[in-house]
């Protein structure tokens, strides 16, 4: 998607940049259809190595603190400490 622009691809423009990203990753082949019913039922080569976390064990890489809260008005703001106050 071009900087500063979300939003300007088109549905067809964002399926044939997902399949090339897939093709070149060799995920998928050159003439594999790419569309809402195929893409989901693309295998991805690392779909069994993902250990399920609970939020309070993932830690900030940056930082190395643990994550132990989300701010509810924007679930993508993880709020951050090293020490927590206690109530």
């Amino acid at each position: 998607m071009p900087r500063y622009q979300e939003g300007s691809l088109s549905v067809e423009e964002v399926y044939s940049l997902t399949a090339f990203v897939l093709f070149r990753n060799e995920i998928v082949k050159e003439d594999d259809v790419i569309d809402a019913k195929t893409l989901p039922k693309i295998q991805m080569p690392n779909r069994n190595g993902f250990i399920p976390q609970k939020l309070e064990e993932i830690h900030d890489p940056r930082s190395g603190a643990a994550v132990w809260g989300i701010a509810l008005d924007c679930p993508e703001k993880l709020l951050m400490s090293s020490t927590r106050s206690e109530e």
